[in-house]
């Protein structure tokens, strides 16, 4: 069986980072596909600047490559996630991602209007929505796709150009879009949290699409897992006087500049909240 585009495209780039140099023709027999094929596989890698391509074969871009141990090692946590898939991202702090997403859904009523950002916390938030009679305005197609299947939650999406590797909606243009309602809160994540820089992020792009979200927003929930605590990305999301409320994780022990980041927050007179990490279900003894 082919492998799907998308699969063959990541397997693509994994031997790009173990040589140099391909050639079109060889990727072409190696997949069992036509050589156009390949040549959209290229261009598709090209656009997101995870490959150069050079006369008649491909090399992976600068910066894409693996790194020495040491240099990814001295990467903050925030650096090391700049490349990953939506995907990849679902699987990190899960346990962490699930507990804030619990507690954040019970912020929401039945008749609600809700934005929701692209982020994997708000899509581990969508198994406890399904059942509710509300609204979902987002700009995620994966938050759109869990919620396709209930028979309660209604889904706006607002129209844009995609971007594929975090399968969002990027309005045309996001100073001016009217999303036609008035939402009662959205939840909203992002790379970084700190204080008093606000919610961060590393790309221009991600920050339009959550502040579209933010400003037809009666309240505005921030879910940060304790990794993004206490790190700054380039481009702003969100002012900390502009948040209602901060969702983390609750931990034994934290490092003291995620406290003394939260704790201004508190005495800014943003709500913190620690959200109890969920009980795993019991083994059966056999």
């Amino acid at each position: 069986m082919k492998k799907l585009p998308y699969a063959r495209r990541q397997e693509i780039l994994e031997i790009l980072k173990q040589e140099d140099y391909v050639d079109l023709k060889r990727l072409s027999e190696q997949f069992d596909v036509s050589y156009m094929t390949i040549h959209r596989d290229i261009e598709e890698l090209e656009r997101n600047g995870e490959v150069d391509r050079v006369y008649g074969g491909v090399k992976i871009a600068a910066g894409q490559g693996n790194s020495p141990a040491d240099e990814k090692e001295a990467l903050s946590p925030l650096l090391r996630n700049t490349d990953l898939t939506i995907e990849e991202r679902f699987k990190q702090q899960k346990d962490c991602k699930q507990a804030i997403a619990k507690r954040a859904a019970s912020y929401v009523r039945e008749g609600n209007i809700i934005g929701m950002d692209p982020s994997t916390t708000t899509l581990h938030m969508c198994s406890y929505i399904q059942h509710m009679n509300i609204t979902v305005v987002t700009t995620s197609l994966m938050v759109a796709l869990q919620l396709s299947s209930s028979p309660t939650v209604k889904i706006v999406m607002p129209g844009g150009r995609l971007r594929k590797r975090s399968m969002t909606l990027r309005p045309y243009n996001p100073q001016t879009s009217d999303l036609g309602l008035y939402l009662d809160m959205c939840f909203l994540s992002s790379k970084a949290l700190s204080f008093p820089e606000g919610l961060t992020d590393l790309t221009a792009e991600e920050p339009e699409s959550k502040r579209l979200l933010v400003r037809h927003s009666s309240q505005v929930f921030v879910l940060a897992d304790h990794t993004k605590i206490g790190d700054v990305g380039h481009f702003r999301v969100l002012k900390p006087e502009e948040m209602t409320c901060i969702i983390t994780d609750r931990r034994s022990v934290m490092r003291p500049h995620e406290r003394s980041c939260l704790e201004a927050y508190a005495g800014a007179g943003v709500e913190v909240v620690f959200a109890a990490k969920l009980r795993e279900t019991p083994k059966r003894k056999s």
